[in-house]
């Protein structure tokens, strides 16, 4: 790729200042386009270490707009005022960025939306040998033929923060994002919607001995023409946390997320709703590969076999302190030598295993979209806290872990507080009038209130009694009716 004559053009336009680009009088810390120079790559010509380059509000396109080089340079380039108003438009004829030059994280590039790029790798940005730090942009409708829809990762180490990748589309891996050969990303925040890939990994692709670190993620309505919807890895240590898989599905395996190859895969506080495969493993699935899942809710997902996991080929599933509710055909199958050990979970039908229960989760709305549990859910307090790694503190909403709810009793395993079962720990709430833990005031608790009428046996154990005057009288029942509806 480093032969094309444009890129050694562009290349060598980094060694000087391009003649056409205005002259600039001594030292500028700050550099604007258009007003010092008429395109970005001219800009960064003629930048120093410790740079910043801002791009005013429009949209660009022609030379000096794509392929554009950093140039080894620890720059800042970034738009003025954020993605929505400062596109780079490569009109189908090439990518938008291009990194080689060994840029670290003092490279930084902020703020574009780049769209309608295409190349062989990387439709929307390539990175090879590189760690800069990429934020708050928007990659759109770009292609690759190969790998990378939207960004292509080769040996690399990107900071990749607060980015949304869109609609993009690969011929064969990685429909947004394609990550290969020992390249170890950091994603923290992002999204991925709506991108494609002929083969494997709609969302994104991982293969060949990759570290990666993805954190709450978005991964919705993306599609695999093979494996792994949301995420397929090849070989690889994937770790996800407080990441959504909505929607996702492919072809054949892994509607939400599969794994081959020896990879290791772990997700923590992790929600799969809705994914789908034309196979096995409609939410996960994985092939001679471990699979850690803690904490995770998996709701609604179909697949022609383990409709939320499928543990198949030397494959082992490790799943504790999980909800597996409306899976089809069934929630779990572990099949040719594969393995799920489950312990502390929710799965409907039942699983053998320590602490495991049979019963309805009781979501607050899942109709709605809405995973959390109920104030009567059989998952509060019913976890194990040995199972939570370590640095796990938090819950897919960003509350605390470890919460106690005082109207449940616990029924899992270590001291308390127990940790919840699912994606989100239940956080309760001041709702004295919901007297069945429910999450509403309703005729439930009119009739809880009907039937203590009267005078307390026991004032200091009488919750119907929610004037505190000793008896349970019409006072009470008026406290019903003003509370009436869901708690706050």
């Amino acid at each position: 790729m480093r032969t094309n004559p444009a890129l050694m053009t562009t290349t060598v336009c980094c060694l000087a200042l391009v003649v056409a680009a205005p002259a600039m009088t001594g030292h500028a810390d700050i550099i604007h386009v258009p007003g010092d120079y008429d395109t970005i790559q001219q800009a960064i010509n003629g930048s120093d270490h410790g740079d910043t380059v801002i791009v005013a509000d429009g949209e660009y396109s022609g030379p000096g707009f794509h392929e554009i080089h950093l140039c080894g340079k620890r720059i800042t380039v970034r738009s003025a005022n954020g993605p929505e108003s400062c596109i780079l438009d490569c009109d189908g004829a090439a990518r938008g960025f291009y990194l080689y030059e060994g840029e670290t994280e003092e490279s930084q590039i902020e703020g574009f939306t780049v769209r309608n790029g295409h190349a062989m790798y990387g439709g929307g940005m390539y990175l090879e040998n590189v760690s800069p730090l990429i934020s708050q942009c928007i990659f759109d409708s770009n292609t690759a033929d190969d790998r990378g829809g939207g960004v292509y990762c080769l040996n690399a180490a990107p900071i990749i923060e607060d980015c949304a990748f869109l609609d993009n589309h690969s011929s064969n891996r990685g429909g947004g994002l394609s990550i290969f050969d020992h390249s170890v990303p950091a994603l923290e925040r992002c999204v991925f919607s709506g991108n494609t890939a002929d083969g494997k990994g709609g969302g994104l692709s991982s293969a060949e001995y990759v570290q990666a670190r993805v954190v709450d993620c978005v991964f919705q309505g993306n599609t695999a023409g093979l494996y792994g919807g949301g995420v397929y890895s090849y070989d690889d240590d994937l770790s996800f946390s407080r990441c959504e898989f909505i929607g996702n599905s492919a072809s054949s395996h892994g509607g939400g997320m599969f794994s081959t190859a020896m990879g290791e895969v772990a997700a923590d506080n992790c929600l799969f709703v809705g994914n789908s495969a034309g196979g096995t493993g409609g939410a996960v699935t994985g092939w001679e590969a471990n699979i850690h899942l803690h904490n995770c809710t998996i709701a609604g997902n179909q697949a022609e076999r383990g409709g939320g996991i499928c543990a198949d080929d030397d494959s082992r599933a490790y799943v504790s302190n999980c909800i597996l509710w409306g899976d089809a055909p069934e929630e779990i199958s572990a099949e040719n030598c594969g393995e799920a050990e489950v312990r502390y979970s929710l799965v409907q039908g039942g699983w053998e295993g320590d602490g495991n229960i049979d019963a309805d989760p009781l979501f607050v709305d899942p109709d709605g979209g809405d995973y959390r549990l109920g104030g009567a859910s059989p998952c509060i307090d019913a976890g194990d806290n040995t199972a939570v790694p370590g640095d796990i503190t938090t819950d897919l909403d960003g509350n605390p872990r470890f919460v106690d709810d005082p109207n449940t009793v616990d029924t899992g395993f270590g001291d308390p507080p127990i940790v919840d079962m699912g994606a989100y720990e239940f956080q309760p709430v001041e709702c004295p009038a919901d007297l069945n833990h429910d999450g509403r005031v309703n005729i439930d608790d009119l009739f809880a209130i009907l039937g203590a009428w009267g005078q307390c046996d026991d004032p200091s154990d009488c919750p119907e009694d929610l004037n505190g005057d000793g008896m349970v009288d019409i006072d009470d029942l008026f406290v019903i009716l003003a509370e009436w509806g869901p708690c706050p």
